[in-house]
């Protein structure tokens, strides 16, 4: 499902889309050409949201916008700026495929101008397609069920299930002010309107900005979008990892909830944690393990120098006027610690190897355990198949999430990006 699709509005009003490609064709295309090039432009900007139609508009005045978005809006990122070399011959591009010769300084501003307005329209989508994904998972409408997609647990994707992102927000701003009572749904449905307002603004503001300048055409709108698209990339990718986790969520959750209309009794409910716990421990142990040798891999310690700028001007060896002595002295100083640093390498990965050892073998007989409960244990302690069945897809789930959550983990680091971690489980 589209994430930008609201139930409530499933005629999309045109009035409401402000993209203006109309007038931009009378404006700017001359010839059949520059006709073929404006029909394709809608397929380069961001289809604006349709109007929310949450039962009513949100006037809870303790809500504000999300601080992280707000600061986002606020900021001209530096890759955007004028001083910057590469927006610059970027401009310069512009320029030059809309072969202008006269106000080029004005034109230039426009371009500028123009640039910052896709981006925050791509933000703002961006930003937009995440709280969507709240609430849809608010309203219980975040799985989308397939015939093919059904597992052989049965349990229910329709429950209405707040994120832990949305739960988190509203403990903080209780934290800041006892008096607010601000619900999930005011919470979130603030935030699709609020985006939705200011994306319609933002295109509004860009169509303007378009058909007043001369000689705009298909393939500036490409070269600047595709310039802002790859800047956005890294946080796109980010707002789909926490889209997913959102999802991970929703279905150990839900599992949970119909783990619990079976009426466990307390010893069933600490058989499903203890089971989550020991799958959790024994899926991060393995993509920990995966992650320090993807790290070894990457790093080859073997190839690491130790050149004698590197060593601190306190050594003692930096004081040896004897050139060759000091050579030698800083070759068997690199030669030390770089087998010092192999040596513990080679500890840090045997010791993962034997925790992930460790927890697997606790996991596996953990399920032999419930099993043999099922078959052989008395009336006190029996344990339906169901319930085990519960237990063991809602183990697999925890699992896929760890495994997402470290393949990110990894791309992060050969990008040489910043993750949080997300590896708590419900």
């Amino acid at each position: 499902m589209d994430d930008n699709y609201d139930p409530n509005n499933e005629r999309l009003n045109n009035d409401h889309l402000c993209l203006g490609f109309g007038s931009i064709v009378s404006t700017i295309v001359q010839n059949e050409e520059e006709i073929i090039l404006s029909q394709k432009m809608n397929e380069l900007i961001t289809t604006i949201v349709p109007i929310t139609n949450e039962a009513t508009k949100i006037k809870n005045s303790s809500i504000s916008m999300d601080e992280t978005i707000q600061k986002r809006l606020e900021k001209i990122p530096i890759y955007l700026r004028k001083e910057n070399n590469t927006f610059q011959s970027i401009i310069d591009q512009a320029l030059h495929l809309m072969s202008v010769s006269i106000w080029k300084d004005d034109i230039q501003d426009d371009l500028i101008q123009i640039s910052i307005l896709i981006y925050k329209i791509n933000l703002l989508s961006i930003y937009h397609s995440l709280w969507t994904t709240y609430w849809k998972s608010g309203l219980g409408q975040l799985i989308e069920q397939t015939s093919e997609q059904r597992n052989y647990v049965v349990y229910s994707m329709n429950i209405p299930i707040w994120p832990k992102e949305i739960k988190r927000i509203i403990t903080s701003m209780k934290e800041k002010n006892a008096n607010i009572h601000t619900s999930p749904m005011d919470l979130v449905c603030y935030h699709r309107q609020e985006l939705e307002k200011q994306l319609r603004q933002t295109q509004i503001e860009w169509n303007e900005k378009v058909n007043h300048l001369s000689g705009y055409n298909l393939k500036v709108e490409q070269l600047l979008e595709n310039y802002i698209k790859e800047h956005l990339h890294e946080l796109r990718q980010e707002i789909e990892h926490k889209k997913k986790l959102v999802t991970y969520d929703y279905h150990t959750e839900a599992i949970k909830q119909e783990f619990l209309r079976l009426n466990p009794t307390e010893y069933h409910k600490k058989l499903m944690k203890q089971s989550c716990l020991k799958k959790n421990e024994e899926k991060t142990t393995e993509r920990e393990l995966q992650f320090l040798e993807e790290r070894m891999n990457h790093s080859n310690i073997s190839e690491l120098s130790l050149e004698p700028s590197t060593i601190t001007p306190s050594s003692i060896i930096n004081f040896i006027e004897n050139i060759e002595i000091r050579q030698q002295l800083y070759k068997q100083y690199r030669h030390i610690i770089e087998q010092a640093k192999a040596d513990f390498c080679t500890l840090s990965l045997k010791t993962a190897q034997e925790q992930h050892h460790r927890a697997k073998l606790n996991y596996d007989n953990q399920v032999a355990k419930m099993f043999n409960l099922h078959h052989n244990s008395n009336n006190m302690t029996t344990l339906p198949l169901k319930m085990i069945d519960l237990i063991i897809e809602r183990c697999r789930i925890i699992g896929e999430r760890i495994q997402f959550v470290y393949q990110y983990k990894i791309e992060c680091f050969h990008s040489k990006s910043k993750i949080k971690d997300d590896l708590d489980i419900q």
